[in-house]
């Protein structure tokens, strides 16, 4: 029984958490909105997001800290921008595949307290995938050459490296078997003092609860609690204490609840 007690000591020890959840981005319900700002103009587009975030709550009950562990936001339509001047010039920009994603998925974000379900991220490090291509003529062109830079190019957004996005914000809600996030992001980036380009982004997704075996009484959370009403199950010959499912109620059982118990399963 040494390795039992060791077990659970283990698990008894251990900050209570719920299982980690995959959440989809709602492309219906998410978008993001890119503007190019100049002197002379502007100009906006708009695309639908998808991908997903792996996030984990303390409970699904009533959460108090988030923890993010992975993430991918993918644009999921072509972004096209042009400011064009009668005589003065023109300038194009296309961005496409273009997607941002955790740079050290295995390292958790946080936990960050939730206050009132509001929570935010900071300083978290990113890594952008996609292609840029622009074209300028005219005046347009000499402000190019005027900062060093060619009047058309195409750029690799994933030879930035890791960048840095400095906050991420939004709600998560727990309620009728689901878990909700709504978070908003925002990003201006300057090119050379000649223009600006501003992408506002809202991020929705839902997923429902994850269930665990080892989480007894049902309260989306795994801890000292499950391990009691385990304990009661098993004495009473109750078959929910049966987790190898073989109707004999034995040690087998009662390693295979601790298994999933450390596991926050």
């Amino acid at each position: 029984m040494q390795r039992g007690l060791a077990v659970v000591s283990l698990g008894l020890a251990s900050a209570a958490l719920a299982q980690p959840v995959g959440v989809p981005i709602d492309p219906a319900l998410s978008s993001v909105r890119v503007e190019l700002v100049t002197d002379l103009g502007r100009d906006s587009d708009t695309s639908p997001l998808g991908g997903d975030i792996e996030m984990q709550l303390d409970n699904y009950t009533s959460p108090g800290f988030l923890t993010v562990h992975d993430y991918r936001i993918d644009v999921l339509e072509q972004i096209d921008l042009e400011i064009d001047v009668f005589i003065i010039g023109r300038v194009t920009i296309t961005a496409s595949g273009v997607s941002a994603s955790y740079a050290t998925p295995g390292t958790p974000l946080g936990p960050v307290a939730l206050e009132g379900g509001n929570f935010e991220l900071l300083a978290i490090p990113t890594v952008l995938t996609g292609i840029l291509e622009y074209e300028a003529t005219g005046l347009f062109c000499t402000f190019f050459e005027g900062a060093d830079l060619p009047c058309s190019d195409t750029i690799d957004l994933a030879d930035a490296g890791v960048v840095v996005l400095e906050s991420l914000a939004g709600t998560v809600t727990s309620d009728n078997g689901e878990v909700t996030v709504q978070s908003t992001a925002s990003v201006s980036q300057d090119i050379q003092g000649f223009a600006t380009v501003n992408a506002d982004g809202t991020i929705i997704g839902s997923a429902p609860i994850p269930e665990c075996a080892a989480d007894l009484n049902a309260d989306g959370q795994i801890d000292a609690d499950d391990f009691f009403t385990f304990l009661d199950l098993f004495v009473d010959g109750d078959d929910r204490a049966d987790f190898v499912d073989d109707d004999v109620l034995d040690a087998l059982d009662f390693f295979a609840f601790l298994d999933a118990f450390v596991a926050r399963c």
